[in-house]
């Protein structure tokens, strides 16, 4: 190793490495080139000029460490499409925001208005391997390759479907994971879609899934603006992974709502509907449950049952589940061993 790269892996070691960049070996960072256009998942480091909008970042175990002006940080050039938070595209110059706490380095094009302004960055240079390559995600991958036959056995995949962000998608994937892995089920979680983050997947973990996934383990910092063929390539990846682990059941959460342009691409597509046996949707309100059943069924995905932050309000539960002739189920229920196979039926651990 050269002196330049000794010094540079030195510097990484203190700076804060996030966890989106968490399969990056630092020994493969042997030079900073200049910032230039930068793709998607792009190595980075960069310096904290402004703490606004994210005043901390996940790191490699999950912690989430508290950002202070100086400090330097290991991101990955990305975009970001949050309804609820900013849209960013990828970072065009020096300049940059940080718009994930996972680690995701962009320009904001837009923010929600009740958001503050992103934190900003400014990239310092791009990590390049011995060849001055810039380094990119997807050359630190932990999925194996996709199978060119999918095989899932008696396996059976659960899909987690939100009218948006912020209906309890993630609360009902994980209590699903966890009602099944009381009935001593083998569970492994996904997150298919979406910006790369932690907190989500450690609660897959904490739930009781013998193993939590998301497509940063296929290399992608984020997928918005993925092409469908990809989205199901990592899918099957991620359903092979699943097989591997001996897993009963696959529960997938898709990010955001149904109107996402990847979310309803991914739903309306007949291979990637082949590889689910079922939904659960998470609602916040009873116009978009009933919207999002109307157009599984179209499509020919079960909905087992309706859950999600409308819950909170018996009477909307009473006009979801008029409406819609489906159970309408609290967390409470969700929780429950005996209401979940019920609602599970053909697909319930007792079949």
């Amino acid at each position: 190793m050269s002196d330049s790269s000794a010094s540079l892996l030195s510097r990484l070691h203190k700076a804060k490495q996030s966890y989106v960049t968490r399969h990056l070996p630092l020994s493969a960072c042997h030079a900073l080139v200049p910032m230039q256009g930068a793709n998607l998942g792009d190595l980075l480091l960069a310096r904290v000029k402004r703490i606004r909008q994210h005043a901390r970042i996940e790191l490699l175990d999950g912690r989430r460490a508290n950002l202070f002006v100086g400090d330097e940080l290991i991101l990955v050039a990305g975009n970001r499409y949050a309804t609820d938070q900013f849209e960013a595209t990828l970072p065009a110059g020096n300049a940059a925001h940080l718009v994930a706490g996972g680690g995701i380095a962009a320009q904001v094009v837009s923010r929600h208005v009740q958001i503050k302004p992103a934190t900003e960055i400014e990239i310092i240079g791009m990590l390049a391997d011995q060849h001055r390559q810039v380094l990119n995600l997807s050359r630190f991958t932990s999925l194996g390759a996709a199978p060119s036959e999918t095989k899932r056995g008696a396996m059976r995949t659960l899909l987690v479907v939100g009218t948006g962000m912020n209906s309890g998608k993630t609360t009902l994937a994980s209590a699903l994971i966890s009602t099944l892995s009381r009935q001593a089920c083998r569970v492994v979680a996904a997150k298919l879609t979406g910006t790369g983050s932690g907190p989500d997947v450690w609660r897959f973990r904490d739930a009781g899934a013998i193993a939590a996934l998301d497509f940063t383990d296929a290399g992608l910092p984020g997928t918005w603006q993925q092409p469908t063929e990809l989205l199901i390539r990592i899918t099957k990846q991620i359903v092979q992974a699943a097989c591997e682990h001996e897993a009963g059941y696959l529960v997938l959460e898709l990010a955001d709502g149904i109107l996402q342009q990847e979310t309803y691409a991914l739903l309306a597509d007949r291979e990637f509907q082949s590889l689910c046996d079922a939904c659960f949707v998470a609602a916040d309100c009873a116009p978009g449950a009933l919207l999002l059943v109307q157009q599984l069924s179209s499509w020919k995905l079960p909905v087992l049952a309706i859950s999600g932050t409308l819950t909170q309000a018996p009477l909307l539960m009473e006009e979801v589940c008029a409406r819609t002739g489906l159970p309408c189920l609290t967390m409470d229920q969700i929780f429950d061993i005996g209401t979940i196979n019920v609602a599970l039926g053909e697909l319930s651990p007792i079949r």
